[in-house]
């Protein structure tokens, strides 16, 4: 008997220390979001050992020319409806306004900018097609002129100031929309229509290194999320000089 248990015990063995050698592996957040926002946009970098593993792996690159987005992977991260949902401090923006900012007769003067959350931007590209359509959209109130306005906010910008904003993105928000209130509005001067990307989860699932069916299956993929944006907006005398956004 005790021959019998003492062969058990050596058939068992190597089972024993492969389950006493498993363990639970949690990755690192790639959430360092802090809602500060610097002078210049920051450095953004990607790991490149992940990014050979996974087509999704890249950065987003805002081209404010013609103002849209550019990625750098094969793949677009997706967020699914069920995540378009309301997020505190999502949005921050900071503003350079010149000295001659909203020059008229020689003299700067103060404008406001409406900062306008959207599900979706049919509204504004159709109002920004004529100035009266643009005064239109900087005097009424955003819901009077479409359901698709979620919210606006106005930041009241003076000559030569710098001025921060930090916003909740809304619930169903996939557009923000900058209208400056400049003496003379047209078009592309005044109006910025950005539409808010997709980005990989922040945080992955702790998974067991343990290979199945000896450990845990491995956990689901978890799904894209809406970005958040950090946006650097430059305003000369008569017109938005410059759009920079980095989506994190």
């Amino acid at each position: 008997m005790p021959l019998l248990g003492l062969k058990a015990a050596k058939w068992l063995m190597p089972f024993c220390l492969l389950f006493l050698s498993a363990c639970t592996v949690c990755p690192p957040s790639r959430d360092n979001w802090s809602g500060d926002i610097p002078a210049q946009p920051e450095e953004q970098s990607i790991n490149i050992e992940q990014a050979s593993d996974n087509s999704k792996e890249g950065l987003w690159s805002w081209q404010d020319g013609p103002g849209r987005w550019l990625y750098s992977a094969r793949e677009k991260p997706d967020a699914p409806g069920n995540q378009w949902v309301y997020e505190p401090n999502a949005i921050v923006l900071r503003v350079n306004a010149a000295d001659q900012l909203n020059s008229y007769m020689g003299q700067p003067h103060t404008l406001s900018l409406k900062v306008i959350q959207l599900t979706n931007p049919a509204i504004v590209s159709e109002l920004r097609q004529s100035p009266f359509g643009l005064s239109d959209l900087m005097a009424a109130k955003g819901k009077d002129l479409s359901a698709n306005i979620v919210r606006e906010d106005i930041l009241v910008v003076a000559p030569g100031s710098t001025r921060q904003l930090v916003l909740d993105r809304e619930q169903g928000v996939r557009y923000l929309a900058l209208v400056a209130g400049y003496f003379e509005m047209e078009s592309k001067k005044s109006v910025r229509i950005i539409p808010i990307p997709s980005v990989q989860a922040r945080i992955l699932p702790c998974y067991d290194t343990t290979p199945w069916p000896f450990g845990e299956p491995p956990p689901p993929q978890p799904d894209d999320l809406p970005a958040r944006l950090k946006l650097w907006l430059d305003m000369s005398s008569s017109e938005i000089e410059e759009l920079q956004v980095q989506a994190y």
